[in-house]
């Protein structure tokens, strides 16, 4: 019989292969996902005259859009015995859906579900791009500036200040970043998920020295949004890359999609899609992973931590009865551990004769 190892976050390390449920795979949809994209579909009524072959499940066929998207494998090469149909049928429903703006709408529900948890700072934001390798061409390609003129695309992206995407938009290889500022600044959404006004501009845009143009910085300023762009011809060290970090994490969490490293789609609205895809999950996966009581409960359970008197599920925007900053909750966790295991080495020092 196994003992079940636990790691700080509450996660199993070794388990039986009978009962390996912790782990969900990254093909497989979430019951909270699927909660909110089963109502943006659109409803294809079937035709009773010629009915023909019924309509695959749109959850089944959900799934192998996303084994696509992690594995990066080829659309006909999708396995059978998955049970997520023919990879034809998938990246049909893929433009189907694409085409009547699920993928957007996605985002956008996720984006206001964030905001409503108090969880998006519009105080300031970060905006990037990263070239990737066009291996068919296509609309939005061009030659790489980086790659020896090889055919690429370019992924440009805005993020918040904790590296959730606000948006996120692919031009040409050969497009100069900072002409592309606009236009993603106006890619962003209005936000709602709060009483008043949706909410669409960031304070302050924060971006490297490849945005420097007086001219943008002017239209960014008609925007109501301060831009802090690192000037050209200046020693590094300008202490901007501790806010400019958050845009590179984004596109490392991105990339772990292996249909995003390369882009293998000619037609650019698929590709966008995949993009906006990973998007969301990101947004689902801050939104799912970010309240972290059940691993903090798991601990306590199993003895690990010693529970405390203050209430764990106390909002981290509440301030301390000491009038002090309030700590988030991995903060809260960390602490915890620390106390418990300071405990724990002062009680064997007292037991020793």
């Amino acid at each position: 019989m196994r003992v079940y190892q636990l790691s700080l976050m509450g996660r199993r390390r070794c388990e039986t292969a009978e009962k390996k449920t912790t782990v969900r795979r990254p093909r497989e949809v979430e019951d909270g996902l699927w909660e909110r994209i089963a109502p943006l579909l659109p409803q294809i009524k079937r035709n009773l005259k010629r009915p023909g072959r019924p309509r695959s499940d749109n959850r089944k066929v959900l799934c192998g859009i996303l084994f696509v998207l992690h594995t990066g494998s080829r659309w006909e090469f999708l396995p059978q015995k998955l049970g997520f149909g023919s990879g034809m049928t998938c990246w049909r429903r893929l433009r189907d859906w694409n085409d009547a703006g699920v993928r957007q709408r996605l985002h956008e529900v996720l984006l206001a579900e964030l905001r409503a948890a108090d969880l998006l700072d519009f105080s300031r934001a970060a905006a990037d791009g990263l070239h990737v390798r066009a291996m068919k061409g296509g609309a939005k390609t061009g030659p790489s500036p980086v790659d020896r003129g090889r055919t690429s695309s370019k992924h440009h992206v805005i993020v918040e200040a904790h590296g959730i995407p606000l948006a996120a938009t692919v031009t040409g290889g050969n497009r100069n970043d900072v002409t592309h500022l606009i236009p993603l600044l106006q890619a962003v959404p209005p936000i709602r998920g709060k009483r008043g006004r949706p909410r669409q501009r960031p304070e302050r845009v924060y971006a490297d020295r490849g945005y420097d143009h007086d001219k943008y910085r002017r239209q960014v300023r008609a925007l109501a949004i301060t831009p802090v762009i690192a000037r050209r011809g200046t020693e590094h060290g300008s202490s901007l890359g501790i806010y400019r970090w958050v845009a590179e994490a984004a596109f490392a969490l991105l990339h772990r999609s292996r249909r995003l490293r390369i882009r293998w789609e000619i037609r650019d609205d698929i590709h966008e899609a995949f993009l906006t895809l990973g998007c969301a999950i990101i947004c689902r996966r801050r939104l799912r992973d970010t309240p972290c009581q059940e691993p903090l409960g798991l601990l306590v359970a199993v003895g690990l931590v010693q529970p405390h008197s203050r209430d764990l599920s106390t909002s981290t925007s509440q301030p301390d009865e000491d009038g002090s900053k309030p700590c988030s909750t991995s903060q809260r966790t960390a602490s915890m551990l620390r106390s418990d295991h300071h405990a724990r080495i002062t009680s064997r020092s007292t037991s020793v004769p």
